[in-house]
């Protein structure tokens, strides 16, 4: 590092800075990596159980760049939560994945796929192929979009930050669920992505399968709080 003036005060800057930069990139890659893997799970299960293709290579485009980009983006642009400075220095050798990351991945990306697969199943027995593709379409992209609000914080919950702290991801998560009704109910974009209008109940289903992920996440980082404060109380008590 070289200091190109006498002040100490951006050096602090600098190091805020980078550790800005390096939490952007972790939370940025869990959310992607989270969503693809998810999507990969789901057809994957879907074909090896015999089952029709349940996204057809328009719709999963659709999801590579709208249901998983544009939230990054808005995740990478993400302003700190709390005084980064406070937190302990990285060890050197630290990877931007931990350990803890790639088991929330994959804990996130399992359940979401098992979810989205189980209301395709179900949605071709009692309707046709293209409602429960429509379906399971739906079911996946408003997980991975909603899933984009619980992103920002390994421990803080999304109303505990507060939906105007970035407020470019909040429009950016009402605007990719906006997009994804217009194409589901224009009827131009249906015929282009071969979707069918979804009856008022599955729509809501599929908005509520899509909150499960963001849901479990945000639990998942409560249960880490309540056991990282039961062992503080614990060894206090020692």
């Amino acid at each position: 590092m070289i200091l190109t003036q006498d002040n100490l005060g951006g050096l602090i800057h600098a190091i805020r800075e980078g550790r800005v930069i390096f939490a952007n990139i972790r939370k940025t890659a869990i959310y992607l990596l989270g969503g693809n893997a998810a999507e990969l799970l789901f057809v994957l299960a879907a074909v090896s159980v015999g089952l029709p293709l349940p996204l057809l290579p328009l719709q999963l485009l659709w999801l590579n760049l709208l249901g998983e980009p544009l939230p990054g983006i808005a995740l990478a642009l993400d302003p700190p939560s709390g005084d980064l400075l406070e937190e302990q220095p990285r060890k050197r050798t630290e990877s931007i994945l931990r350990s803890v990351d790639w088991r929330e991945i994959g804990i996130v990306a399992v359940g979401h796929a098992a979810i989205v697969l189980g209301v395709y199943s179900w949605a071709l027995r009692v309707h046709d192929l293209g409602t429960a593709r429509t379906l399971a379409f739906c079911a996946l992209v408003f997980g991975i979009v909603l899933r984009a609000l619980a992103g920002r914080s390994p421990t803080k919950t999304f109303f505990e930050q507060g939906a105007t702290s970035n407020l470019k991801l909040s429009l950016v998560v009402a605007a990719s669920v906006g997009l994804q009704l217009l194409i589901v109910y224009l009827p131009v974009a249906q015929g282009l992505f071969e979707l069918t209008p979804l009856p008022l109940p599955l729509l809501a289903l599929s908005f509520v399968l899509g909150l499960i992920p963001v849901t479990g996440r945000e639990l998942m980082k409560l249960a880490r709080r309540f056991g990282s404060g039961a062992r503080d109380g614990a060894e206090s008590g020692d």
